[in-house]
């Protein structure tokens, strides 16, 4: 379970903001995972890692790791050209999420 407090204070934050931090995250990369799915199904490459690198930035940044894990490995596999491997990747995003939000 995403203990928020802790990761609140790692960034100095109160545990409000952090929450509401958490629920713009929860909306921008249910929004970008939806984008993936599209950039996927056309084959677009720089798309998907350029998607990718944003969730990995904004994860990282919120400490939501397993998330951010997710992403490195996919902004690497596009950027190596190879999307076939990433397929199952906006599924485990998706959960990844659906933990977040339940947590909340």
């Amino acid at each position: 379970m995403t203990d928020f407090k802790k990761l609140a204070e790692e960034l100095g934050l109160e545990i409000a903001d952090f929450i509401e931090l958490t629920e713009l995250f929860i909306q921008t990369t249910t929004d970008d995972i939806a984008r993936l799915e599209k950039a996927l199904e056309n084959q677009d490459a720089n798309s998907v890692k350029d998607i990718a690198h944003n969730i990995k930035g904004a994860s990282g940044n919120l400490g939501f790791k397993a998330i951010y894990v997710l992403t490195t490995v996919g902004e690497k596999k596009a950027a190596e050209g190879k999307l076939s491997v990433l397929a199952s990747l906006p599924a485990a995003l998706k959960k990844e999420v659906t933990i977040l939000q339940s947590a909340l």
